[in-house]
């Protein structure tokens, strides 16, 4: 499962959390966790407020954590003049800081899909922070056949019925958003990829909990 050559051509999605960008809400009802950014929940149009930043939407603009980011219609024509697969888009009306609305807006939701993360195939590293050093899971790993080969595509459940709002894409994406010099977006790689061990740990079953704190405890010796 550990190619690194082959994860190399996949990214984990960021949100800079730029505090000068617009950033928005969603107006609608949205499901459950993460429904209508797995492109689970049917919605034939969004309607988004103003939340935090600045006061208007720029090309790209973020919303509360796991709902879709929104893209104006330039950056949508590039995916599909780019070949980009495994997403959908949901016409967004988008209402400014000083109530203007904007309708050239859609947000992503991402119908590709892979096999869940297996942590246990991640390193561990600690990090330093105040108060000693925190154990981070690096490296994200799955395994190769069951990509569907879309270039934007998330998690499926684990077995164990877990979810996450994690957001891959391929080198092809990233270079597309590159050569377009499109901001407020960070790709980070999936062979250097951090997440805090806490943070995975939290929502899993026991039987999963113990052999990742296993593995942390090993790391630790």
């Amino acid at each position: 499962m550990r190619d690194t050559e082959f994860f190399s051509n996949f990214f984990v999605v960021t949100d800079p959390a730029s505090k000068k960008s617009f950033r928005g809400q969603f107006d609608n009802e949205v499901g459950e966790f993460g429904q209508i950014l797995r492109n689970e929940l049917e919605v034939t149009r969004l309607s988004v407020r103003y939340l935090d930043g600045g006061r208007e939407p720029g090309t790209l603009f973020w919303n509360t954590v796991c709902d879709p980011f929104c893209l104006s219609n330039d950056i949508l024509d590039i995916l599909v003049s780019n070949g980009i697969t495994g997403w959908s888009a949901v016409p967004a009306t988008v209402t400014d800081k000083n109530e203007n609305k904007w309708k050239n807006y859609s947000a992503l939701t991402i119908s590709g899909r892979a096999d869940a993360v297996d942590y246990l195939e991640s390193d561990i590293t600690f990090n330093n922070f105040p108060g000693g050093l925190y154990p981070y899971f690096k490296g994200l790993y799955f395994k190769p056949d069951s990509w569907d080969g879309s270039d934007i595509f998330m998690s499926r459940a684990d077995k164990f019925g877990k979810i996450t709002t994690f957001i891959y894409v391929t080198s092809k994406f990233v270079n597309a958003f590159n050569r377009a010099k499109i901001k407020n977006i960070r790709f980070v790689n999936f062979n250097d990829f951090q997440v805090s061990c806490e943070t995975i740990i939290i929502g899993s079953t026991d039987e999963y909990v113990t052999k990742l704190q296993d593995k942390i405890t090993k790391a630790s010796a």
